[in-house]
């Protein structure tokens, strides 16, 4: 029964975390790609960095040191989601590109 549970709020949360980065961009507010998460990682506006599964982002090493620095949080989004470099990031504030 735990297991189901903790499966249906895993996949609710990231079906969140997706929404969230689809409003965000058509906003301004989220960045997708390597080096436009990298830029906004650099710049302390990361708020969420979404990860995809099992597609290693070029940078992940870095993009995890840097967001752990500002606070930011983490999620995982599920393979096949789009996220370009398999990397991506709801902002705290929009960042120039």
């Amino acid at each position: 029964m735990c297991g189901r549970i903790a499966g249906e709020e895993s996949k609710r949360r990231a079906a969140d975390r997706a929404d969230r980065m689809e409003a965000g961009r058509t906003h301004g507010r989220a960045v997708q790609g390597d080096d436009a998460v990298v830029r906004a990682a650099e710049r302390g506006a990361v708020e969420t960095l979404l990860l995809e599964e099992d597609v290693p982002a070029r940078h992940e090493e870095f993009l995890l040191k840097t967001c752990a620095e500002t606070a930011s949080e983490v999620g995982l989004v599920p393979a096949g989601t789009g996220l370009t470099d398999g990397a991506g990031a709801i902002l705290r504030f929009p960042v120039q590109q």
